[in-house]
């Protein structure tokens, strides 16, 4: 009993702290200033741009001559001005923040839903009649943006829980296999002795 509240208190541990280190890491990441939050300064648009090498200057040239002209509105061919575009159209034009992303947690009692069966004791927290359930059951959803840098943080998250699931359950299989042949030598021990009982009762 004692082997298996470990192992199930390790498994949430796990899942705890990675869940933690995790958000810290998004968080620090949404501190981050991105260039749309600096305001422009008098001489900005004075800065010259960085040169262009001649190989990415001719392939530029090359596409321009190859691409078709665009068509002519029909606005603009009945000598009619383009409609301006929406106040919410101008808003999204000029914020150019990462989009807000709702990042999906990791199984909350995946792990500890190995210890059910192969004589494994209760689980006080855990009934088995919703183990199915709460094997689906998920850690809290990531309010945060998305961009690359968040996509490969909540990958890497998604690699260490693999991995760790990968070899608790090899630890798990391991430990149910030990109780299986302890249990077994005490049953035909138990035999064995009855057997002895027997046989000095004269029966």
């Amino acid at each position: 009993a004692r082997m298996a509240s470990e192992l199930r208190d390790a498994s949430e541990s796990f899942v705890c702290r990675l869940t933690t280190v995790t958000e810290v890491a998004i968080r620090l990441l949404d501190l981050l200033p991105l260039r749309s939050h600096f305001g422009a300064l008098p001489g900005d648009e004075k800065v010259e741009p960085p040169r262009m090498s001649i190989k990415r200057r001719m392939r530029r040239l090359n596409a321009e001559e190859e691409k078709p002209p665009d068509p002519v509105p029909k606005a603009a061919a009945k000598g009619k001005a383009a409609a301006k575009p929406s106040a919410e159209e101008e808003k999204d034009t000029k914020d150019t923040g990462l989009p807000e992303r709702q990042w999906q947690g990791i199984p909350k009692y995946e792990l500890r839903a190995l210890f059910f069966g192969d004589s494994w004791p209760e689980d006080p927290m855990l009934a088995e009649s919703d183990i199915e359930e709460k094997k689906k059951e998920l850690t809290e959803t990531l309010k945060s943006f998305r961009s690359p840098v968040h996509r490969r943080i909540i990958e890497g998250r998604l690699e260490c829980y693999e991995k760790y699931k990968q070899s608790f359950t090899a630890e798990v299989q391991r430990r149910s296999a030990e109780m299986s042949v302890r249990e077994a030598k005490e049953e035909a021990g138990e035999r064995n002795w009855q057997s002895m009982i027997r046989q000095l009762s004269g029966e």
